[in-house]
C-alpha cells in the first residue's frame, strides 16, 4: 500500500499541536512554571480582609494575629499585610462608599420613607440612638435600612433627640421624604414628636401637621377601633 497520499497530506495540512494535560494546566514563562489560576491582586485581597472585620464584628487587631498571617502567606506568599489602623482606614472608606450608594437609594425612591427610632443607655451609661428607614421600593417590595446607630450624650430629652434626628435626616438628604416616624411610649418622645413636625416636611392629609406616632398612641388606635 503506498504512502504518496499520506505524504501529500501533510504537506496540505497545518500540524495541529496538541498539549497533555500537565501542559494545559501549567505555562512555562521566564520565571518558571507558573500556575494558571488568576493573579493575586493586592487591592482585592484588602478589602476581603475588611469585609471579614466588618461581617463578622473582629477587632482591627485581627490582622496583626500570628496565626492568621501564617495562614494566609501559606495560601499566597505575595500577600502584603497592613496594620490595624491602614485596615481601619479601609473599613471607613468602604463604609462611605456604601453610605453613598444607600444615599442614591434612597433618592430613587418614588414614595415617601416612614422611620422608627429608639433610645437606650448601656450598662456603662452610655447613650446610643437608632434611626432605621422603612419604604416600598420601585419592584413594590418593603424594604428597611439601619440609617444610624450613633452615640447619644446626655441629656435625653426630646429637644435633643429631635436635634439630634434632624441632623441625620439632613446628612442622608431624606428630611423632604418622611411619611412618619414611630417611637416608643417614653415621655421625651411627646416633646420629640412634637418639635419634629416642625422642623420636617412631613406627609400631611387635609392639611395635617403631619404623622407622627408613638407605640402609645398606635395602641390607643387599635383599642378604640377595634382592629
Amino acid at each position: 500500500m503506498g504512502t504518496g497520499n499520506l505524504r501529500r497530506h501533510l504537506k496540505n495540512c497545518k500540524m495541529r499541536s496538541f498539549m497533555d494535560v500537565g501542559k494545559m494546566i501549567l505555562e512555562k514563562n521566564s520565571s518558571g512554571v507558573d500556575s494558571r489560576m488568576p493573579k493575586f491582586d493586592a487591592d482585592v485581597f484588602r478589602e476581603l480582609v475588611a469585609l471579614i472585620i466588618v461581617r463578622h464584628d473582629l477587632p482591627f487587631q485581627f490582622i496583626e494575629y500570628d496565626g492568621i498571617r501564617r495562614c494566609f502567606t501559606y495560601l499566597n506568599a505575595d500577600a502584603k499585610f497592613v496594620s490595624r489602623y491602614t485596615l481601619k482606614a479601609d473599613v471607613m472608606k468602604m463604609f462611605k462608599r456604601e453610605k453613598e450608594k444607600l444615599k442614591v437609594e434612597l433618592s430613587s425612591v418614588s414614595g415617601r420613607i416612614s422611620l422608627t427610632s429608639d433610645c437606650w443607655t448601656s450598662i456603662t451609661t452610655d447613650g446610643y440612638i437608632s434611626l432605621t428607614a422603612h419604604f416600598v421600593d420601585n419592584e413594590w417590595c418593603l424594604q428597611k435600612r439601619i440609617l444610624n446607630f450613633s452615640f447619644m450624650p446626655l441629656p435625653h430629652s426630646g429637644i435633643h433627640m429631635c436635634d439630634k434626628v434632624c441632623g441625620m435626616l439632613k446628612d442622608w438628604e431624606i428630611q423632604k421624604k418622611i411619611f412618619s416616624i414611630t417611637l416608643d411610649n417614653a415621655t421625651s418622645n411627646d416633646v420629640f414628636a412634637e418639635n419634629l413636625k416642625g422642623e420636617l416636611d412631613l406627609f400631611c392629609v387635609g392639611g395635617g401637621g403631619g404623622v407622627v406616632f408613638s407605640c402609645e398612641v398606635l395602641c390607643s388606635y387599635i383599642e378604640s377601633s377595634g382592629t
